[in-house]
């Protein structure tokens, strides 16, 4: 293995602990603070994020394999409840929750699509539901950064992240786009579920 082969490897595991433990979800987040640990540069040539999701899915095998299963089924069956009740907001699942890599401060991550941030804000209030209003960062599919609301709330130890969306933004040709990250719907979140933990 040659220098540079070694450096990405180093800053590969070292971004897969900060995901894993930090909860920082943000590849890119993860990478610079690994680099910046590590006293490198971070405009060295960082590894990709496919060589990141490798290394996280590494480090739940060599660290965490006798609870990483459990606790993903834990946090998939939150998202489900929470989907429930939200369902009127056609929620989806996305993050390191859908894909399988959360840690123990991962937040479960959702997508909404209403009109009006508002709707959401009167379903929490009247359900009792302490709640904090925050912005998100969405990149459309001509690489414009787009500020949106969020929602965040804590209950327990797991932080939920409502990341809201315009309705008109639901269609099929939306998500064919791939302007949204991955993410999967109430029944494709329960089939995750019962393929997983039969």
């Amino acid at each position: 293995m040659n220098q540079k082969a070694r450096v990405k490897s180093k800053v590969s595991q070292e971004t897969a602990r900060i995901f894993v433990e930090e909860g920082i979800e943000d590849y890119n987040n993860a990478k610079q603070k690994a680099a910046e640990r590590l006293g490198l540069s971070t405009k060295v040539n960082l590894p990709g994020d496919e060589e990141i999701s490798r290394a996280i899915e590494e480090y739940h095998r060599l660290y965490r394999s006798n609870t990483h299963a459990h606790h993903i089924k834990k946090l998939r069956e939150l998202a489900l409840n929470a989907m429930g009740f939200l369902e009127a907001f056609y929620p989806r699942l996305s993050g390191s929750v859908f894909e399988g890599t959360a840690g123990p401060h991962s937040p479960i991550v959702l997508q909404l699509f209403m009109e009006t941030s508002e709707e959401l804000i009167i379903k929490l209030i009247n359900a009792n539901i302490p709640f904090s209003e925050r912005k998100h960062i969405h990149i459309d599919c001509n690489g414009n950064s787009i500020e949106l609301p969020s929602i965040e709330i804590q209950t327990n130890e797991t932080l939920t992240q409502l990341k809201l969306f315009p309705d008109g933004q639901r269609s099929a040709r939306f998500l064919k786009n791939q302007l949204l990250p991955m993410s999967a719907d109430i029944n494709q979140v329960r089939q995750l579920l019962n393929l997983n933990h039969p």
